[in-house]
């Protein structure tokens, strides 16, 4: 179609691509003027009754399920013979795209920030679907994954699932699929869907995610999905995929696992649900920080060995030089006796002082070799001894955050009991009262300013290991497992965990997050306004902005410290839980299910818990002290709730209708926790 023809209330201004049935364009609606994307039934396609009603059941489809990680459809148009599905246009390109830049296996930390909300999405699907029916959508491939990158989203942005154009509603008659049909893409389809399409099961899109995992972390596909033997072997199971580690792919065993069993020939031996393979996936990626922290000490290992070998070779290279020197000086004496004889004594007398001169300087070179052992037994008695640092081997202190920090880091992991002691009795710049750093001190090294690697640490500290655990002082009941702080290349730093870390010393006055923004949300006495944001909300924002350095969300948990215990909520025992530091008693499971704020609103009003009829929203700073900065990235709720992947809404309108957008905070499992803008959450009360 040309650029300004009209479709129903919408004018197409670009072309911005192309499938095997439909045309897709950018489009404004002549009424308000909002942008989206359509996608236009083409002709030859349009005449056909099977196609046609398959194209109405996508838009069906996709319109009645709302979700953060699934493209909205908004609208269907017929205008005459033109059938189009309006959607959300999506600033971004497909995962297929982003691979095809990025060629070659992807970091697992880049994995599964792609997959883990794809993994949600299709839970949502496999679970709620349409009005509560599951879906499955029978064409999951790395095409119909976008990452929206708008507003200069760093790096994946938010991925979401596109065309459910031939998804199956369980439970349901599928129209327009025949017994026998084949439907999806080859190299993704799992072998009952390329036998049957009309019978298949979640396990089928099971099938299709770990098939993008395992091509994502092995940057190929298991097969080629142009050998059609190779194909037919695999869908009739005369063929498996490898597992991982079979291809060279170092992974934790839990990732291994996970990608193994949803890739099965057996559907029944798959997971059954997205959620099922969401859970597996997740406890990889808690693995994954166990494993590279391993991976880091082993490569330490690995270069202490070396260096140590390197250090032996130059002393025997050594030892050889001056043993040669000696015998040439030894040879050179003998020849000059026997050819002179005793008549010779004034000549042999010269020779002999040049030899004692040259013995001299051998034995300078052995002294100096003797020096060389010592100082290399001493450093070796002094790893052996254990932590015990003096101002001559550290860089000077740097002055950083209002802190003096320890210019450079010790030289090997180790556990918290040691790394104790090592801050206590260093002494660097005249000074011995050097500590531990606490969590929020660690994260002020952090250089926000990167946003596509945001956790390398500052310019100043660069001369420093940027990646692995750093200890903080905070113990957690054992001098072997506290609480440390993850610097990992450029993925998202969290509080966690661990046996063994590196140590970077401070000494200086503590610091404490930033109270003053948790204090702005302590309970009222009343419900507060809803009808416009807290009065310091304008610098809430410019402050999270500056440290953020993004604009993707507005604000992250950095004030939530796992020094200040963060599981001090208390189960009330009767659906409730109470927050002591500010004084507020919240609803313990949220609705279950995604509505508007208006809805939200009425629900938390006709609330009746405990007797008590004046439960309201939650500000926005409220909902997010309910984070458990503890846990891997800081955004699943404190123990005291149920685990939650859901995002639940403010009390804090954004747009005139109100039933419209409005501000919400998401606890997404192991995703930092945002707050931004939505249309569908859950409601989760307080009072």
């Amino acid at each position: 179609m040309d650029i300004g023809t009209r479709i129903g209330s919408y004018t197409i201004t670009r072309e911005l691509g192309s499938g095997g049935m439909a045309m897709v364009y950018a489009a404004r609606h002549t009424g308000i003027g909002t942008e989206h994307a359509l996608k236009v039934l083409l002709p030859n396609y349009a005449s056909q009754p099977r196609t046609v009603e398959r194209f109405r059941q996508e838009a069906r489809a996709q319109f009645r399920m709302r979700h953060r990680n699934i493209v909205q459809v908004t609208d269907f148009v017929e205008d005459g013979k033109t059938l189009a599905l309006v959607m959300d246009l999506i600033g971004g390109k497909t995962l297929h795209e982003a691979m095809q830049r990025r060629p070659g296996p992807w970091p697992f930390g880049d994995v599964a920030a792609v997959m883990l909300p794809v993994l949600d999405a299709m839970a949502y699907a496999h679970s709620e679907g349409i009005d509560g029916q599951p879906v499955v959508h029978r064409d999951l491939k790395p095409e119909n994954v976008m990452l929206d990158l708008a507003g200069d989203r760093p790096f994946p942005g938010v991925p979401k699932v596109m065309d459910f154009g031939i998804a199956k509603v369980l439970g349901e008659s599928n129209v327009g699929t025949k017994t026998n049909a084949r439907m999806g893409t080859a190299a993704y389809m799992a072998p009952e869907q390329f036998r049957n399409a009309k019978d298949v099961t979640a396990a089928a899109d099971v099938w299709a995610l770990g098939m993008m995992l395992w091509q994502l972390l092995a940057g190929r596909l298991p097969i080629d999905p142009d050998d059609q033997v190779a194909l037919l072997e695999m869908y009739t199971g005369r063929t498996t995929v490898p597992r991982l580690d079979t291809v060279g792919i170092e992974l934790p065993r839990e990732v291994v696992d996970a990608v193994a069993t949803a890739l099965n020939v057996d559907p029944n031996k798959r997971f059954q649900s997205a959620a099922a393979l969401l859970r597996a996936v997740q406890s990889g990626a808690e693995a994954w920080h166990r494993f590279e922290a391993e991976l880091v000490r082993r490569q330490e290992k690995e270069k202490a060995r070396a260096e140590q070998e390197a250090r032996q070779r130059e002393e025997q290279e050594a030892r050889l030089r001056v043993e040669q020197e000696q015998a040439r000086v030894r040879q050179e004496r003998e020849a000059l006796e026997r050819a002179h004889g005793h008549q010779q004594r004034g000549a042999v007398a010269q020779v002999t002082s040049t030899s004692n001169a040259a013995r001299t300087t051998v034995n300078k070179a052995w002294v100096a070799l003797a020096v060389l052992i010592a100082l290399l037994l001493f450093f070796l008695a002094y790893l052996a001894a254990g932590p015990r640092e003096s101002s001559e081997q550290h860089a000077q202190p740097v002055a950083f955050a209002g802190l003096s920090w320890q210019g450079e880091t010790a030289a090997q992991p180790m556990k918290w009991a040691d790394a104790y002691r090592y801050c206590e009795a260093l002494d660097v710049g005249n000074h011995s009262d050097w500590r531990l750093p606490n969590h929020h001190e660690l994260t002020t090294v952090v250089d926000k300013q990167r946003v596509t690697a945001p956790l390398v640490v500052a310019e100043i500290h660069e001369n420093t290991r940027p990646a692995g655990l750093y200890w903080s002082g905070t113990r957690n009941n054992s001098d072997t497992v506290v609480y440390a702080l993850s610097f990992k290349d450029g993925e998202l730093g969290s509080a966690q965990t661990a046996e063994y870390g590196w140590v970077r010393c401070v000494r200086g006055e503590q610091l404490r997050p930033p109270a003053p923004m948790l204090a702005a949300s302590a309970a009222p006495t009343s419900a507060p306004a809803v009808d416009k944001p807290p009065s310091n909300w304008a610098q809430v924002i410019a402050a999270a902005k500056a440290r953020r350095g993004d604009t993707d969300a507005l604000w992250r948990t950095e004030v939530v410290d796992p020094t200040d215990n963060p599981n001090h909520f208390v189960d009330n025992g009767d659906g409730t839980v109470f927050d002591p530091d500010l004084g507020l008693t919240w609803q313990k499971e949220d609705n279950g299910k995604d509505v508007n704020w208006k809805r939200a609103k009425a629900y938390c009003k006709s609330l009746t818990l405990r007797g008590k009829s004046d439960w309201r929203l939650p500000g926005i700073l409220e909902l997010v002290t309910l984070a458990d900065a503890t846990k891997p990235q800081g955004a699943r709720v404190a123990t005291a709730f149920p685990p939650d992947s859901a995002w639940n809404w403010s009390a804090t309108a954004y747009h005139p209708s109100p039933s419209s957008d409005a501000w919400g905070v998401g606890f997404h499992y192991g995703n930092s926790n945002y707050v931004d803008i939505s249309s569908g959450l859950r409601a989760r009360c307080v009072r």
